[in-house]
């Protein structure tokens, strides 16, 4: 296929998906709720779209459109929008919770969107974030399964230190439960040392995995890096490498029941 025509491809395709997204979603929004500032949705929703996987809560929001827009834009409206967005299961909230104390932390919160396509679509193909997109995709994976997700909270006590580290998902189901930790690249011993570390100041019997992305193609056969799936606790680590794609993980978790 010429590259013209694979531009037009690509172009009908994002024009489809806008399309898409404001008849299903922002009319039905803004319809249901009897919204005034669509305006202010819908930059709501751009900042959600480019913050996927990250931290924040409506006061950083509404001070970041403040900014933006250069008007005083109201806390407590952003959260009803973000809220209206959440019933509209535009987007998902995965709260943070204290692993050991098994307490949740009202905000900050992470969203995700429920169709990384629409999210695209919204930022108009432009922001290109591989590692928050697998994120993105491991949790609406893990939640299209029924599993109850929460953002793990750990604390690394190390040399006096308090200091608070993040397990990505903390999966739930029933009194079962698994770690994972969603990583693009582990190829420096910084980056493997970072994730792997949440997983282990957990200090319990439950499994702990990994899941990354940057597995040379002749991984199978050679079998040069260091094992990819981490399980067990701290005293217990696989005797060989695990291999898995985030979708043959999900089979993994769906058959074993977490």
């Amino acid at each position: 296929m010429c590259i013209r025509c694979l531009s037009k491809n690509i172009t009908r395709q994002s024009a489809a998906m806008n399309g898409r997204y404001l008849e299903l979603y922002i009319k039905d929004i803004v319809e249901r709720n009897g919204i005034k500032r669509e305006d202010l949705l819908g930059d709501i929703l751009d900042f959600l779209a480019s913050q996927i996987s990250s931290l924040t809560n409506p006061t950083n929001i509404a001070n970041a459109l403040t900014s933006m827009k250069n008007e005083k834009v109201n806390p407590a409206l952003v959260s009803n929008y973000v809220q209206y967005s959440l019933d509209s299961f535009l987007i998902s909230q995965a709260h943070r919770c204290d692993v050991k104390g098994k307490t949740y932390f009202k905000f900050p919160s992470k969203y995700y969107y429920t169709d990384t396509g629409l999210r695209n679509a919204r930022l108009n193909y432009r922001q290109y974030d591989p590692g928050h997109l697998m994120e993105n995709i491991i949790y609406n994976g893990l939640l299209r399964k029924g599993y109850s997700i929460d953002i793990g909270v750990v604390v690394d006590r190390a040399a006096g230190r308090n200091t608070q580290k993040e397990i990505d998902f903390v999966v739930n189901d029933a009194d079962k439960r698994i770690y994972i930790q969603s990583a693009f690249r582990m190829d420096t011993e910084n980056k493997a040392d970072a994730e792997i570390s949440s997983l282990l100041l957990a200090r319990d019997f439950f499994k702990k995995i990994v899941i990354r992305l940057d597995i040379p193609h002749n991984y199978m056969e050679k079998r040069e890096d260091s094992a990819y799936l981490i399980t067990g606790n701290i005293r217990h680590f696989p005797k060989h490498d695990f291999i898995v794609t985030p979708a043959e993980i999900m089979d993994i978790l769906y058959k074993n029941q977490v």
